[in-house]
């Protein structure tokens, strides 16, 4: 988004990267709170300048509460294959297991060995990713547990969104299903937002910023975030 005059600015989540409490998880209040801390110190520093929270995943059910919440922080919202797979919709040989051994056994580090997903068609960048000392190859139960809560609000809660809102997904995507994501489409387009577009892309997968066609996802942002306030018609790139 640099070349287009948006600077973007990123942190790493509590529990994650070089995020404080990793490989522990947080909580989703900390998440929140810690964006809502960002977003406050850019309109300190950037008074007179549009704000917009973006999150990918994991950041992107996040960016849902966050902005259901505490909407006034942001000008608006970008939604890139956010994780809003609710747990009354997962298969119950997933949710049983993970509830049994979240309170047995939560120390227990996961992996994804074994599982036929693939987060992107970029492979080159995936494995670039598997040789990042600040991935982790292995998570606790009790973290992908509080993932799961965190989805469950975050698709509670899309329908609270009151800001702008831009949400980007692919077809292809292995990691949340594509119903799931339909499923806030429908809450968003029934908010009568200020703004609302969608992005379907099919080519895309779960990471759709970095895959192949990422350079055209990112280019649609910015054109997104420069149409508002105009009476520009937005539309997304086809691909």
């Amino acid at each position: 988004l640099g070349p287009t005059g948006i600077a973007v600015y990123a942190f790493d989540q509590r529990g994650f990267g070089r995020g404080p409490t990793r490989p522990f998880w947080a909580g989703t209040r900390s998440m929140v709170d810690d964006a809502s801390d960002m977003l406050i110190l850019l309109r300190a520093r950037y008074p007179n300048v549009p704000i917009y929270l973006m999150g990918n995943s994991m950041g992107g059910a996040v960016a849902i509460v966050t902005a259901a919440t505490r909407p006034s922080l942001m000008d608006g919202v970008v939604l890139a294959a956010p994780a809003v797979w609710d747990q009354a919709t997962m298969p119950w040989y997933q949710t049983v297991p993970l509830s049994m051994m979240s309170y047995s056994l939560p120390w227990l580090p996961i992996t994804g060995q074994g599982l036929d997903i693939w987060p992107s068609d970029n492979i080159e960048m995936l494995r670039r990713l598997s040789r990042d000392p600040q991935m982790m190859s292995a998570v606790r139960v009790d973290m992908i547990a509080g993932v799961a809560d965190l989805m469950d609000l975050a698709h509670a809660r899309a329908a609270d969104i009151s800001v702008p809102t831009l949400l980007l997904s692919g077809q292809q995507d292995q990691v949340i299903p594509p119903d799931a994501i339909d499923a806030i489409d429908r809450d968003l387009r029934a908010q009568n937002l200020p703004r609302y577009s969608r992005c379907l892309y099919a080519s895309g997968y779960h990471m759709v910023l970095r895959d192949l066609n990422g350079p055209v996802v990112i280019g649609d942002i910015g054109r997104w975030i420069t149409s508002l306030g105009t009476a520009e018609n937005y539309s997304c790139t086809q691909s």
